[in-house]
């Protein structure tokens, strides 16, 4: 009989390499490419936030931490979410607050994490859930380039 614990042990290591390079992809996305928005009111005013991780059912989503924030991020509530894939260009999909808890960030700065779940009937979130798609293969099948080629432009 074979022991196939290797195998699994692998398949579980591969599992993990992918998840960690997805989410670090993910960060650079939004902390440098993307801007992410939530509408908080009637009167369409927005509120920037940070995703700090995402999947195709929803976000782990974290706002600086002030009373404002908390009485609007509640559990249960729906908000919608703006990502800005250009300075003038976004889709908006619809979440629901799940949870929240209250953490403490660098340099002593205190913020809000709640999960969304995103609201997966409207007909944007089959563009959301593309793009997710997308981080997920990048992440699978993309190299670390660890400086081994050299381009030599003339």
């Amino acid at each position: 009989m074979e022991d196939n614990s290797n195998v699994i042990k692998f398949k579980n290591k591969k599992t993990q390499v992918v998840e960690q390079k997805k989410r670090e992809f993910g960060r650079v996305l939004f902390d440098e490419l993307l801007g992410v928005y939530s509408v908080i009111d009637d009167n369409e005013a927005i509120f920037q936030v940070k995703v700090v991780d995402i999947s195709k059912s929803g976000a782990l989503i974290q706002v600086p931490l002030d009373p404002k924030a908390k009485q609007k991020f509640k559990e249960s509530t729906v908000h919608s979410m703006r990502f800005y894939f250009t300075k003038n260009t976004y889709i908006q999909v619809s979440g629901e607050v799940k949870h929240q808890s209250e953490i403490k960030g660098e340099h002593d700065k205190y913020y809000l994490r709640f999960g969304m779940e995103f609201d997966q009937t409207e007909e944007n979130y089959k563009v959301l859930s593309s793009f997710v798609e997308f981080i997920y293969q990048f992440a699978e099948h993309s190299s670390l380039d660890k400086g081994d080629q050299r381009v030599y432009f003339l």
